[in-house]
């Protein structure tokens, strides 16, 4: 058991407790999965910075120089087995206006073939300030919503899931209900959409065209 975790560098931070159980050192180096964790990092803070010792080009990427002008913080409380993993809480935030998190169990996440989840919430909220840093609107000939909100479920399997989801913005409402499942070796694909009154003209930016 590890009480009062902490890692320092010169622009990142973590801090938390940590505690792991195995039946003995033999176990775990023969099936590292026999070990039992429970991991609670309350304080993440990520500087980008840290990564340009090891890889100074990175210090030339638009995307890494436009992630590194807000502060990055997050959180993570897990327990279980590697072949069992329940998310308590994940989250993380980008300055004060974006966030995400999520919460549920993952199955066998180093095994791509076997790998299955069960995503009890997902929750990612932005502003149009912060996804304009990242792809400027005009690039794109839309506008984006001043707030948008996503959330999402989701369980299942690579080759057999479903998922949930609603995207409120521009004072309107998307919601989605998806499946995918492998039929005689084909895959099978169900979508339903309800939509709420989306206004063309405010995504499109021209309501004299669109209407408002």
């Amino acid at each position: 058991k590890v009480e009062g975790l902490a890692i320092a560098t010169k622009h990142s931070g973590i801090s938390g407790n940590l505690e792991v159980e195995f039946p003995s050192f033999g176990a775990v180096l023969d099936n590292p999965e026999s070990a039992f964790m429970d991991l609670a990092l309350k304080n993440i803070n990520l500087g980008v910075r840290d990564a340009y010792y090891f890889s100074p080009s990175l210090s030339h990427n638009p995307y890494i120089n436009t992630f590194e002008k807000k502060k990055f913080e997050a959180s993570l409380i897990a327990s279980g087995k590697m072949s069992e993993i329940h998310l308590e809480t994940v989250s993380a935030t980008w300055g004060n206006t974006t966030k995400i998190g999520l919460s549920g169990n993952v199955n066998e996440p180093m095994n791509i073939d076997r790998v299955s989840w069960d995503i009890e919430e997902f929750n990612f909220v932005s502003t149009a300030r912060d996804l304009n840093l990242y792809s400027p609107e005009d690039s794109l000939g839309i506008k984006y919503p001043q707030n948008l909100a996503l959330s999402a479920a989701s369980s299942g399997s690579i080759d057999d899931f479903n998922l949930e989801a609603m995207l409120e913005a521009y004072n309107a409402s998307i919601a989605m209900e998806a499946a995918l499942g492998m039929v005689q070796d084909s895959y099978n694909f169900d979508l339903n959409t309800t939509i709420s009154s989306v206004p063309l003209g405010k995504i499109m930016g021209d309501t004299l065209t669109y209407g408002a």
